[in-house]
């Protein structure tokens, strides 16, 4: 399956679709209703040709990347992911949580698996789903262009979600090398094939020679 859409509400800066509420040419759909109101969910369509995200800096990138994280299930949201200007942040004592939402088609390869789940009614006719994570204990499903919502709970929420396409996250802390010897890019430039010894196996050697160094200074310095 593939994800065509992430949605998201009550998240930091990610309040809800102030222009989608107003705009009387866009209905609400089914799971933009909260707490008795019309409370539309930020949606940002994921085409399969993005590779990047290019913004200022403070304009939500992370966020964004977090969202999907969330909505995947590879983390929780915590208390500090509430949006505090929402209308709802802390209203009656209470804190509402970040919710999260995936559109998913190229349901095809798991048909299989997602019929098998307790409450989850698909058939090999569905294209699309529609999963929204808006607590801890349970996920709230429409299945294709249904306005019925199913509630998936316990163990069946753990087993959606094995199912669901996984991220990939670069280590932003890795150590990158000061520098690259001309000779270095020049040779690359002339033989993609080639190589050159890393600042890591360089580091190694140097201190293979300091811990080695009584033994290589008697060598050195033995009479001929």
């Amino acid at each position: 399956m593939r994800v065509e859409a992430l949605h998201v509400r009550l998240f930091k800066a990610f309040n809800y679709d102030f222009l989608r509420l107003h705009d009387p040419e866009l209905p609400m759909r089914p799971w933009d209703r909260y707490k008795d109101i019309d409370y539309p969910y930020i949606s940002v369509s994921l085409d399969r040709e993005i590779t990047c995200i290019v913004g200022a800096n403070e304009s939500g990138k992370s966020q964004l990347l977090a969202a999907i994280g969330y909505a995947l299930g590879v983390e929780t949201p915590g208390a500090s992911d509430s949006c505090r200007y929402s209308m709802f942040f802390g209203r009656d004592g209470e804190l509402s949580t970040a919710q999260f939402g995936l559109t998913l088609n190229d349901l095809g390869p798991d048909i299989a698996a997602l019929s098998a789940i307790e409450g989850l009614q698909v058939t090999a006719e569905t294209r699309q789903i529609h999963i929204f994570r808006e607590s801890l204990e349970e996920l709230v499903v429409y299945i294709g262009d249904s306005e019925a919502s199913v509630a998936i709970t316990g163990p069946s929420i753990d087993a959606l979600t094995t199912l669901l396409p996984q991220t990939f996250s670069i280590d932003t802390k890795r150590e990158l090398p000061d520098s690259v010897p001309l000779s270095y890019l020049i040779q690359r430039a002339t033989d993609p094939k080639a190589s050159a010894a890393r600042r890591v196996d360089r580091f190694k050697f140097v201190d293979s020679l300091l811990e080695n160094y009584e033994e290589i200074d008697l060598l050195t310095s033995a009479p001929m």
